[in-house]
């Protein structure tokens, strides 16, 4: 007999939904056959079997178990799985890690605070929504040991009572992971910050005819994740992570992380690789990211191995802009909107074009004044770009 487990996929997440099963029940299973999908908050996973034999399904599609819960079975033969039902019908009974919830009412649970006793009360082993709502609402269905007194939740979807604010809103799987990110860089990482202003406009018009000539929209996003990579060799402990408080491990390449919202949530897929890549090839990349980006269909493997990442905030009202530091990572750079402001030039007003871009970083690995040559390097590529290669 084989457990089926959900794998940890990524840092983040600490359960899965199971879309669906590739196969039926007591199907033949071979080792390595895609035998699920699983959803985390950041992508969409086929799981292997690590062996075979007969399927036994214990976890329907629909439902959000957790990491490391067991799914699914193989069996040898029929006489193994017959055996081990057996044996297992009066554990299952009294084992709460047995509990199936779907995803729908696993959202409700988080945002209501159902505690474990009170799912127990219900005496279910499959937990749906409409369960969780009469939860909510103090119902029959909340009968039982957690049920005592008045109930322990606010109201479900509608009026709240006037001391809670108005009605709640459940936040989206995507959203509660990006926030387990942000509250883990906030709780872990002792970050500083500094920005310079950047001139641009030799970059651009370099940019633009490189655009021309591959036939890809190359802007100063594409050239900035290009520029980090030229910088690691020179600047190395803005790449890599941090093992203990006395140890840093160098990153043996620049894979550039970079932030995508477009309207879908927060996704920081990676650009591997980045000194393989030509200015062109960076494009296209990203290019391809940002419709992953609009249809939420990236894989595991885009978003993650940073070794450094890129945060943008481009609205032209955007000043200046501190980002995060992805937990494993050392630094994040900012890069704001290009704009345009006046200036005097050979004694006649004139206008050029600025950004401002800054780095946050773990003041454990980097100090001030190597954050300040970091950013001066950066902005002595883009002010003076001796030319646009590999476009």
């Amino acid at each position: 007999m084989h457990e089926v487990l959900v794998p940890r996929l990524n840092p983040n997440d600490e359960t899965a939904i199971l879309v669906e099963w590739y196969s039926e029940p007591g199907a033949s299973i071979g080792s390595g056959d895609a035998i699920a999908l699983l959803e985390t908050s950041k992508a969409s996973v086929d799981l292997e079997a690590e062996a075979e034999g007969l399927l036994h399904i214990v976890v329907e599609a629909g439902a959000e178990p957790r990491i490391g819960e067991v799914i699914a079975y193989l069996f040898s033969d029929e006489a193994e799985r017959d055996s081990f039902l057996k044996q297992k019908t009066e554990s299952r009974a009294s084992d709460t890690s047995s509990l199936t919830i779907t995803k729908k009412a696993r959202e409700l649970i988080q945002a209501h605070g159902i505690t474990e006793e009170q799912l127990l009360g219900l005496g279910k082993r499959v937990i749906k929504t409409g369960d969780v709502t009469r939860l909510v609402k103090g119902g029959p269905a909340a009968a039982g040991p957690a049920a005592a007194g008045p109930p322990a939740v606010s109201a479900g979807p509608g009026p709240a009572p006037a001391d809670k604010g108005g009605p709640t809103v459940a936040l989206s799987r995507h959203q509660v992971a990006v926030g387990r990110t942000v509250a883990a860089s906030h709780r872990e990482i002792p970050r500083a910050f500094v920005a310079v202003r950047v001139v641009c406009d030799a970059l651009l018009e370099g940019l633009a005819r490189a655009s021309a000539s591959a036939g890809v929209e190359i802007g100063l996003v594409e050239y900035v994740v290009r520029a980090c990579a030229r910088l690691r060799k020179r600047h190395q402990l803005f790449f890599g992570s941090l093992l203990d408080e006395r140890t840093f491990l160098p990153a043996a390449t620049t894979n550039v992380g970079i932030t995508l919202d477009v309207g879908k949530g927060l996704f920081v897929p990676v650009v591997h690789d980045v000194e393989s890549l030509s200015l062109a090839d960076v494009a296209r990349v990203l290019a391809d990211y940002k419709f992953k980006a609009f249809r939420d269909s990236f894989a595991e493997s885009e978003l993650e191995g940073g070794s450094i990442s890129v945060s943008l905030n481009t609205d032209a009202d955007v000043v200046v802009s501190v980002p995060v530091i992805m937990p494993g990572q050392i630094a994040m750079v900012s890069l704001t909107a290009v704009i345009e402001e006046p200036w005097i030039a050979d004694g006649a007003l004139t206008t050029r074009k600025v950004t401002n871009i800054g780095v946050a970083y773990d003041h454990r690995v980097v100090n001030g004044a190597d954050a300040v040559a970091f950013c001066k390097a950066l902005k002595a590529t883009i002010e003076k770009p001796r030319e646009i290669e590999d476009a």
